[in-house]
């Protein structure tokens, strides 16, 4: 998933998320306080936490909800490799061409 250090970064963005997308509606604050406390864990796979939003939601789609973290997940760790430098100079360029298309 992410790095211990990213994993509050990663709360605050599933947060938005679920906001951005009517996500998790349904649910009480306590079950989502728990959903952020899944989402804290290492051992927690995308899969638990797309599960955990999705009951607690309508008018969504699971596989939907797994891409969309999947893909914040991605965009975290694409962001440490940059500012790690893990990603080179011409691998910015490739992925910038990719992100235009």
């Amino acid at each position: 998933m992410v790095s211990f250090v990213r994993r509050y970064e990663f709360v605050e963005e599933l947060y938005d998320l679920c906001r951005m997308n009517g996500y998790f509606y349904r649910g009480t604050n306590y079950q989502y306080e728990r959903l952020f406390e899944l989402a804290k864990r290492s051992d927690t796979t995308v899969e638990e936490l797309a599960a955990v939003i999705y009951v607690c939601s309508d008018d969504c789609d699971l596989s939907t909800i797994i891409k969309q973290i999947s893909d914040l997940v991605a965009e975290m760790n694409r962001r440490d490799d940059i500012a790690l430098g893990l990603v080179v100079e011409s691998d910015l360029s490739t992925i910038s061409e990719y992100e235009r298309s």
